[in-house]
């Protein structure tokens, strides 16, 4: 009957008194069962729950007899018991044994199930209940909360991000802002609206085979879905939230792979396609392997992967003080509403950036930047009509090791 431990004598006293047993020491047996369930609150509706039962022998006798049954919530569909003698009869009621189970020893029956991408949000309740040949009884409850979705044809896409509602050999999705495209592979997925931030969650069930499944996005990145991962993502540059790894991600530009990152659970980065610009809002730090070299994005900043734009006039080498990835020339040209920009830029590794000045239309801005060696950053401009002169500066260390100063003119036209 699953696993069981010994558990000594003296132990099991004090687990008596924890467990406010002591007036009943001197019974023949004394049992006790809890019950817990995984993943924790909440589960998607389209995954599986495994319930974990511990069967607790106080003493002071062996128990013989001990049968387990378990009831499960009317929505689910049994899977698999990890105690040989578990057997479902009638359909929804697990039971286990008669087994013996020594004094001052547990047992851990652990039941799978599956919740179905139809089960409407709510909670769902598991009844367990435990006796033995003595008639020592005891029971125990478990109440999971289910994020349920409307899924008309069970192909495990919410109904209101399914272009195909009623089609279940669809495989993509769109809630009007996120879209993209599966090969399922082994993989059993339940794919939601997200409201924050507003996009998709890919859940892959643990119970999926080996061949994963890929996802790609509406602008082209690609996603290696395994058994148990648990993403979130959006279109709106690509915004990438790990709840359950690990996940392999590809990025691509102009049809081609350009980078690869692994990311685990709780990372959280984002990726803008137009810039190359890649931000690491997580708390740990990120590798991208970018043409086979890796860079590492420390937590809560932000890198250039592209070649972006260097302002002319000072040799290579200072000229990569300071990186455009917007604007993408000196001067730019934009509508008579104009009123903001973003400017993007990275600092080159080997600048000083306490030297870092910043002056528009002949106003000191240098607080409105945080300049960082390596990093990128976007900071926006408040634009006048007609012309606006940027002057950016900063000193850095060339790669003759002589310290020279970066001065670029940005030039924005508002009608």
């Amino acid at each position: 009957m699953g696993v069981s431990f010994v558990i000594p004598v003296l132990a099991s006293i004090l687990i008596l008194g924890t467990l406010g047993l002591s007036e009943d020491v001197f019974a023949e047996v004394i049992l006790d069962v809890v019950k817990t369930d995984t993943p924790f609150d909440p589960v998607i509706a389209g995954t599986s729950l495994t319930y974990t039962i511990d069967v607790f022998n106080a003493g002071p006798s062996d128990a013989t007899g001990v049968t387990v049954v378990d009831t499960l919530p009317a929505v689910t569909t049994f899977v698999s018991a990890s105690d040989p003698s578990c057997v479902e009869v009638p359909v929804g009621i697990i039971t286990c044994g008669p087994n013996t189970l020594p004094a001052f020893t547990f047992t851990i029956i652990t039941i799978t199930v599956d919740v179905p991408s139809n089960t409407p949000p709510g909670v769902i309740t598991n009844f367990v209940d435990v006796t033995d040949d003595s008639g020592s009884a005891d029971a125990d409850i478990e109440d999971t909360t289910v994020l349920g979705f409307a899924d008309s044809d069970n192909d495990g896409i919410e109904d209101s991000i399914d272009p195909l509602p009623d089609d279940d050999t669809n495989n993509s999705f769109d809630d009007g802002q996120t879209s993209g495209s599966i090969i399922r592979g082994d993989q059993i997925l339940s794919i939601t609206d997200e409201p924050n931030p507003d996009g998709v969650r890919i859940v892959s069930d643990p119970s999926g085979g080996p061949t994963p499944a890929t996802i790609t996005d509406c602008i082209g990145t690609v996603y290696t879905i395994t058994p148990g991962d648990d993403i979130v993502i959006t279109c709106a540059s690509s915004i990438i939230q790990i709840i359950q790894g690990p996940v392999t991600v590809e990025f691509f530009t102009d049809g081609a792979i350009f980078a690869t990152t692994t990311l685990e659970t709780e990372d959280n980065i984002t990726f803008d396609d137009e810039l190359l610009l890649f931000t690491n809002d997580g708390t740990s730090d990120v590798v991208i392997s970018v043409d086979g070299d890796d860079i590492t994005l420390e937590s809560g900043t932000s890198t250039i992967v592209g070649d972006g734009f260097l302002a002319k006039g000072q040799r290579n080498d200072v000229n990569e003080f300071l990186i455009y990835s917007s604007p993408s020339e000196s001067k730019t040209n934009l509508p008579v509403d104009t009123t903001t920009f973003d400017l993007v830029l990275q600092y080159g590794e080997t600048v000083n950036t306490s030297s870092f000045l910043a002056v528009l239309n002949g106003e000191d801005i240098t607080v409105s930047f945080s300049p960082s060696a390596g990093n990128a950053e976007t900071v926006t401009l408040v634009l006048e009509p007609g012309k606006n002169t940027l002057v950016l500066s900063i000193d850095g260390e060339r790669t003759d090791a002589h310290t020279a100063t970066e001065k670029d003119r940005l030039v924005f036209n508002v009608g």
